[in-house]
């Protein structure tokens, strides 16, 4: 199986949970199509049932319990409305991610789709190829019935059977030719055996195909309806609580019960599929195998004819060296054609003439070049990979890998929002179940003068940081002498006199005053 997006133990839990038939006994974890594994799948779905209709009465008893016997409380306290509205929103977004993973499925679903249309196209090639060989063998045996009746022949098989001498009135032919001329009815039995199978091959692959559009067309309803019904309900919700509207949060208490009920239906069939695919691709090959096994049993069961799919498939899947049950026919096929070619060179010479010669191996030339397309498409290891290859993509990387997590996914969160609904239908009678709910308004005010105060805390550190830094880089002398360095210029006694003025200029009292 393909890496997993999800982690090692969540598709081994799933293959763990328990497989019980219909009378509670165990039935394997190995995916089959017998009936108390069927049985055990439907039962997990009547389980999730029957435990969500337990819910769904439980949540019926809370609110009518809640409008009867509980006093309304006066205010919701803001926690409560934040927690609702938190709870909204992340219920929303499980189910957008639920929703997401239906991408997985498709892509899965496609690949697997493709590699059926390829393994389609080589089932169509190969019935034109045994057309093409039923059809030479058919012309050959009665190219080659002319010769036998030239030969005497044609009379002379009663005789041959009951161990007499075969006449050769007509041509001299002895009873070797004779009885190796016999072997144009094998040469088209043979051929009609190898066309055979593929007569409805085709169909089968169209079979296929028809059956599984729609039995998977569900799933894209089956993953957005919830995303429509459960985001409708959180904005329904999240407007309630931030406006306060009480209609709201009363009308997606009852949706939501409604919508509960819904997403257990549908994770039920979820759960199942998540759970049959665990239990199929941990091994594909032999869940195939064991598949087409049960189908061979119910085909001999019902007395219809052997069917060489079963021994095709592991001729193709499992072990290259096994028979090929479809291309055993051309091993007949090739004995008959060199028996029959070296019969044509002991003819007599009144049965040589071209005009009867020429027509008989010119059949048995097209019946050998069929017979190698046959062989070339069917036979030897190119084609066991080539099938192996479409096995591989289409069971391998499309059926358990992205079609597979893309159900895991599907499941798990949609799990996740059903419980975040439960959570939320349970705790909205809290809002609307009170006497006043004001809409939700945010003072700004303490939120603007705590702004303000923690600015003024700012700037009064970083001053504070600065005159500690100058005081630090700069000795007491040196600040003294920079002091003065700063005052000196302003000081009077550092003025220069005045032109003129003399002692009154600088202010001083004149002398013997």
């Amino acid at each position: 199986m393909p890496s997993s997006i999800w982690p090692d133990g969540i598709l081994p839990w799933l293959r763990s949970l328990p497989h019980l038939s219909v009378t509670l006994r165990p039935v394997s974890n190995d995916f089959s199509l017998k009936e108390e594994y069927v049985q055990s799948q439907m039962l997990l779905v009547v389980m999730v049932l029957g435990v969500g209709f337990i819910v769904l009465l439980l949540l019926a008893v809370l609110v009518c319990t809640t409008i009867t016997f509980i006093r309304p409380s006066d205010s919701p306290k803001l926690a409560v409305r934040f927690y609702v509205i938190a709870n909204a929103v992340a219920m929303a977004a499980a189910a957008s991610l639920a929703a997401s993973f239906d991408g997985n499925f498709a892509a899965g679903l496609h690949a697997l789709l493709a590699s059926i249309d390829r393994l389609q196209a080589v089932a169509h090639t190969a019935a034109a190829d045994g057309v093409s060989l039923r059809d030479a063998t058919r012309d050959a045996s009665r190219a080659l019935s002319a010769v036998a009746a030239c030969e005497g022949c044609v009379g002379a098989a009663a005789a041959l059977a009951s161990g007499g001498a075969a006449s050769s009135d007509a041509g001299g032919g002895g009873a070797g030719v004779c009885h190796a001329l016999e072997a144009r009815h094998a040469l088209e039995a043979e051929g009609g055996a190898f066309a055979s199978p593929f007569s409805s091959g085709e169909d089968h692959f169209s079979r296929v195909t028809a059956m599984l559009l729609p039995a998977t067309a569900w799933h894209r309803w089956a993953a957005t309806l919830p995303l429509f019904a459960l985001t409708l309900i959180a904005c329904a919700i999240v407007t309630g609580a931030v406006a306060g509207r009480r209609a709201l949060l009363v009308g997606s208490q009852f949706g939501g019960v409604i919508v509960w009920w819904m997403m257990c239906a549908i994770t039920s069939v979820q759960l199942a599929l998540a759970v049959g695919l665990a239990d199929a691709c941990p091994d594909p090959l032999a869940t195939v195998l064991r598949v087409l096994e049960w189908f061979a049993a119910q085909r001999k069961e019902a007395g219809g004819e052997e069917d060489r799919t079963l021994a095709a498939a592991y001729h193709f899947l499992a072990n290259c060296s096994a028979p090929n049950p479809l291309t055993a026919p051309l091993d007949g096929v090739a004995s008959s054609t060199a028996a029959l070619s070296a019969a044509l060179d002991a003819l007599g010479a009144n049965c040589s003439s071209p005009s009867l010669l020429q027509p008989a191996r010119r059949a048995l030339s097209r019946v050998g070049e069929s017979a190698r397309r046959g062989e070339e498409l069917l036979g030897g290891s190119a084609a066991c990979r080539l099938v192996a290859h479409e096995f591989d993509a289409g069971v391998g990387g499309g059926l358990c890998g992205d079609l597979t997590q893309g159900v895991v996914g599907v499941f798990l969160f949609q799990s996740a929002s059903g419980l975040l609904l439960l959570l939320l239908t349970a705790s909205l009678p809290a809002l609307w179940h009170s006497h006043w709910l004001p809409p939700l308004a945010l003072d700004l005010e303490p939120w603007r003068r705590s702004a303000r105060r923690l600015t003024e805390r700012l700037r009064e550190r970083r001053r504070e940081r600065s005159a500690a830094t100058t005081a630090r880089l700069l000795a007491p002398s040196q600040q003294d002498a920079s002091l003065a360095c700063l005052v000196a210029p302003l000081a009077p006694s550092n003025e220069p006199p005045r032109e003129g003025g003399g002692a009154a200029a600088r202010g001083e009292p004149a002398a013997g005053a």
